[in-house]
């Protein structure tokens, strides 16, 4: 849409200085769901462990396919698989299901629904070819009352939901007909192929650059037409929106508050610039997680590598992403645990002998991927920096394990960077 040329000012509609694009047919709450979910990161809504409301997962589906979202379309579709799925064997449910199962499959239920709340699920797989849910979502339907089935639902937004002609005959049908095994067994003819994965922050983070006019680095994938403001760092440049940074950052609210001086000889095609102290592979990484949502980032049942939670902690401290900071912390804490209990019950990585050498928590399902025992110094270094006394007594002991050569000569994290403990 933004890559058409655009008419000149005087021809666009504008509202305080910002031209205005009208979503006709959209419902301003969906879109406010689906703002919130880019502009605050998505924590809440890639975590498997947080319930959400319905609409919300159903705004997420519908908009995610028309605007070409793949992590938020991908994970609403994941949501819908667990409480609609294909197989018989995965269905839990009553004689009248309102849900309340799906708590004894996850952590938590995907979202909160009502049993009619089924018909906009229907309508929502036909009309976006997601034949994977539909037995479930039909036998959900046929349990429910001539009411519900004639007359719809409303859902939390107040939009009306029918069953088509077609459908409303079926479930009528089915009533009667069909036992609960045989409605089930369509999914044999309507099973569909859905990718249960989203796109990964870290594999983003790792685009390749292609040099600028000025002889910098430029970010292919954080290098947007419309960005205001080029921060650089090291010899990479990211043109990127102040008013995303400002929205989770109070620091780069205050700092961005402030006209910038726009030196031309400064200047990188005319947006001002802010030149970092951070490592460029650690601001590229956080910058997708602004902008992607970290689907990753925010699942605690995946790992990710110590350097990524690293530059998440050092960057969200810096800047106060609370967001960010918490889950990087929350992380190293489950490795690094303050209490004795939690730091003998976890498993230990391959080499680290459990009686010898007792290593952190992973519980597990480890927080962080492929953890030796000697980024015990990389932790220590964190938690000094950033006063996290809680994960020093786990990390010391650790590191008192270590052979001597390691603790004289530090380690190299996973991209090669060296770390070394402070001298006596």
């Amino acid at each position: 849409m933004f890559s058409v040329p655009q008419p000149s000012d005087s021809d666009v509609e504008k509202y305080e200085g910002a031209p205005i694009v009208r979503m006709e047919g959209e419902v301003a709450q969906e879109i406010a769901c689906i703002l919130e979910i880019l502009y605050d990161g998505g924590s809440s809504f890639y975590n498997p462990n947080v319930t959400l409301p319905f609409s919300t997962v159903i705004a997420a589906l519908g908009l995610g396919y028309k605007f070409a979202l793949e992590n938020i379309r991908t994970e609403a579709t994941r949501r819908l698989s667990i409480v609609f799925p294909t197989r018989r064997a995965d269905f839990h449910c009553e004689s009248a299901p309102i849900f309340t199962h799906v708590s004894n499959i996850v952590n938590s239920k995907p979202f909160e629904m009502r049993p009619e709340d089924a018909i906009n699920v229907v309508n929502a797989a036909k009309g976006l070819d997601l034949k994977s849910i539909l037995p479930a979502a039909y036998y959900v339907c046929t349990q429910l009352s001539f009411t519900h089935l004639l007359r719809g639902v409303k859902d939390d937004f107040g939009k009306p939901h029918r069953l088509s002609a077609e459908d409303l005959e079926l479930c009528l049908a089915a009533r009667d007909e069909f036992h609960k095994d045989q409605i089930l067994s369509l999914g044999v003819l309507l099973r569909g192929k859905i990718s249960p994965t989203c796109d990964d922050s870290e594999a983003a983070a790792s685009a390749c650059t292609t040099m600028t006019a000025e002889g910098l680095q430029r970010s292919k994938s954080l290098w947007f037409d419309d960005g205001n403001v080029v921060l650089i760092a090291s010899n990479t440049a990211f043109r990127v929106h102040g008013g995303l940074l400002a929205h989770h950052s109070q620091v780069f609210h205050d700092m961005l508050a402030f006209p910038q001086p726009c030196d031309p000889e400064e200047a990188v095609d005319g947006c001002p610039v802010v030149h970092m102290t951070e490592d460029a592979e650690d601001l590229e990484y956080v910058l997708h997680l602004l902008y992607d949502g970290g689907c990753t980032f925010y699942n605690p049942d995946i790992a990710l590598p110590l350097s990524s939670v690293a530059a998440a902690l050092t960057i969200g401290t810096k800047f106060q992403i609370e967001p960010i900071r918490l889950e990087a912390l929350r992380r190293l804490q489950k490795c690094f645990p303050a209490s004795l209990s939690e730091f003998y019950t976890g498993v230990t990585p391959s080499g680290v002998s459990t009686h010898k050498a007792p290593y952190p928590a992973t519980v597990l399902k480890p927080s962080i991927q492929s953890l030796e025992s000697s980024d015990a110094i990389i932790v220590i270094n964190l938690a000094r920096k950033f006063d996290l006394v809680s994960l020093l007594p786990s990390a010391f002991y650790v590191s008192a394990q270590l052979p001597f050569h390691i603790l004289l000569n530090g380690t190299k994290d996973d991209r090669g960077k060296l770390h070394q403990l402070a001298p006596p």
